[in-house]
């Protein structure tokens, strides 16, 4: 399992033969190989392309229900894994990665939104080039997983090797072919050729099978982001693609409300629609990101505030509405939504969101759930490295074995709120 959840947080930069942008669920961090002072207006249109592309995996990450699941998931892991080190004897020298069992039912939880994810399948494909004018076929497949019967998207694909590959149409293709068609947006010179899977798939798919839609980039967007709303996001989004190709003087906020107003969600025996089951979501997750962090929510509260649909139409949805994505636009959204953790390994810089309870200072909240990655991604792999080593507290020489210790850090602070600062670790 823990595998699996490893791989869930790595970002399609890890596909590119170079990596110019990478964001990393549930921690609201955005690594860029180039300088950014936090002017967009600033940037060539490849870099405002790629920091756009990665920015939309904040607004997937914050402001659909897929999106606050997966980060839910996560939290439950890293809360039992501290939980297990605090079981601990003092003696008892521990070994990296830090291995430990999820209980049952976070277990299950876990592997029924892998399967609606299925990011990791298409990764070990050995082509992510579709073969030019080959059929891509579709299959609705029903699947039983712990007595409960599911439906899933399968979608057959030739390859350019000349093969033929089934893939299932889950979160995670989704995801990505989403942020690149807003990246296309803004630079459209970025194609990212040879990378069909999964950056160019939703758009192939549509060219051959919801013709009339396949060219309006900002409609499938916003089809895309209906489809986070669901947590079987390939099934929804077949469902919305085949309402618009038969409906194509809809828009895509005519779409949207189509889908908030006539769905709704069974929680717990009770039937909730979808705006009160999302702004509902959003609490539960407030409070748990709180508790997980130890530390009232400040810059990261405020944007979850905003994402609930109770508020209005998303301004998402009507910034990508005419399909043209400029700097004021950009604005709008990072005013509104707010701005995650930034920072470059390459440059040595970072950039902390700012706190909107104290303007001026660095939003405490986002410093807590870097520390809290930091240390969990320390104990769940193998490099006796800390994570934040590019940072000027990488003179420490402890970084390299025990980073909770010598001069103050955001790792050490953790480290000794979570009481695992005393931990041995083998060498």
């Amino acid at each position: 399992m823990m595998r699996d959840i490893q791989k869930m947080l790595e970002s399609d930069g890890n596909m590119l033969a170079e990596i110019v942008g990478v964001y990393t669920p549930a921690f609201m961090q955005i690594r860029l190989s180039f300088p950014f002072d936090g002017e967009f207006s600033h940037l060539e249109p490849w870099q405002k392309g790629t920091y756009l592309h990665e920015y939309v995996h904040y607004l997937q990450n914050i402001s659909t229900p897929f999106g606050l699941l997966r980060s839910l998931l996560v939290y439950w892991n890293m809360t039992d894994m501290f939980a297990y080190l605090h079981t601990l004897s003092a003696d008892t020298v521990v070994q990296l990665p830090v291995s430990f069992s999820l209980d049952k039912k976070k277990e299950t939880e876990w592997k029924r939104h892998l399967l609606f994810s299925r990011g990791c399948t298409f990764r070990e494909l050995p082509s992510k080039e579709i073969a030019p004018g080959e059929k891509i076929g579709i299959d609705i497949k029903n699947i039983v997983y712990n007595q409960h019967n599911y439906e899933i998207v399968e979608l057959n694909l030739m390859l350019s090797d000349g093969q033929r590959y089934n893939v299932i149409l889950g979160g995670d293709i989704i995801m990505e072919s989403m942020a690149a068609m807003c990246q296309h947006m803004i630079d459209p010179n970025s194609t990212h050729q040879g990378i069909d899977i999964p950056y160019n798939l939703v758009k192939l798919l549509c060219q051959q099978h919801y013709p009339s839609i396949a060219a309006d980039e900002s409609k499938l967007v916003v089809l895309c982001y209906i489809s986070l709303f669901s947590m079987n996001p390939g099934l929804a989004l077949i469902e919305q693609l085949d309402y618009a190709e038969h409906n194509p003087n809809a828009s895509g906020e005519d779409i949207l409300n189509r889908f908030v107003m006539q769905n709704s969600i069974i929680v717990k025996g009770a039937r909730k629609g979808v705006i009160e089951f999302f702004d509902s979501m959003v609490d539960d997750f407030k409070s748990l990101l709180s508790k997980t962090i130890q530390c009232p929510l400040d810059s990261i509260g405020e944007a979850l505030e905003r994402v609930k649909l109770s508020n209005a139409i998303p301004p998402f949805v009507a910034a990508f509405a005419d399909g043209i994505i400029d700097d004021e636009k950009f604005g709008q959204l990072s005013g509104y939504y707010g701005t995650p953790y930034i920072y470059s390994i390459e440059e040595k810089w970072y950039k902390y969101p700012e706190s909107l309870k104290n303007p001026g200072q660095e939003s405490q909240d986002m410093i807590a759930l870097i520390g809290y990655h930091a240390l969990f991604n320390y104990l769940s792999n193998k490099g006796h490295q800390c994570p934040l080593c590019f940072l000027d507290c990488s003179l420490k020489p402890e970084c390299k074995q025990t980073p909770w210790e010598g001069n103050p850090c955001p790792v050490q602070v953790m480290a000794q709120a979570l009481q695992i600062d005393k931990l041995k670790l083998a060498p």
